[in-house]
């Protein structure tokens, strides 16, 4: 059997057979409760989930073409308006978003920046 990974990367059995992997996994869960390790997720929502979530009444962050680094203590929803980006995680993993996406950043996450065109997004920290 090779390193234990996250249960959240379905890679362990969800019924672990002995009491090693219970603590794995047992821990691995609580982890991804506080939002650590939990991968940048980008969504295409519909007009109405961004209704119901209020996303519109967010604060309002821009920020022109730069390159930065960045991490964060809290988990970050935000749904863009304008712009395109790439972020770059310190494992060397690359995602790329912008305009009519909603980005959900895990806290924890340390990353670079690298704003392609300005961006301009509704955000809530969590």
């Amino acid at each position: 059997m090779g390193a234990p990974t996250f249960a959240s990367q379905k890679l362990i059995p969800s019924k672990p057979n002995n009491a090693t992997n219970r603590s794995i996994i047992g821990a691995a869960r609580d982890l991804l409760k506080k939002g650590i390790f939990m991968p940048i997720t980008v969504q295409k929502l519909t007009k109405d989930e961004l209704k119901k979530r209020d996303i519109f009444s967010w604060p309002i962050w821009e920020k022109g073409v730069s390159q930065f680094d960045w991490s964060y203590d809290e988990i970050e929803e935000c749904y863009f308006l304008e712009g395109k980006v790439i972020v770059r995680t310190k494992d060397g993993k690359e995602v790329n978003f912008g305009k009519g996406d909603f980005v959900t950043f895990p806290k924890g996450l340390e990353c670079t920046w690298d704003i392609k065109e300005p961006v301009k997004k509704h955000y809530n920290f969590r």
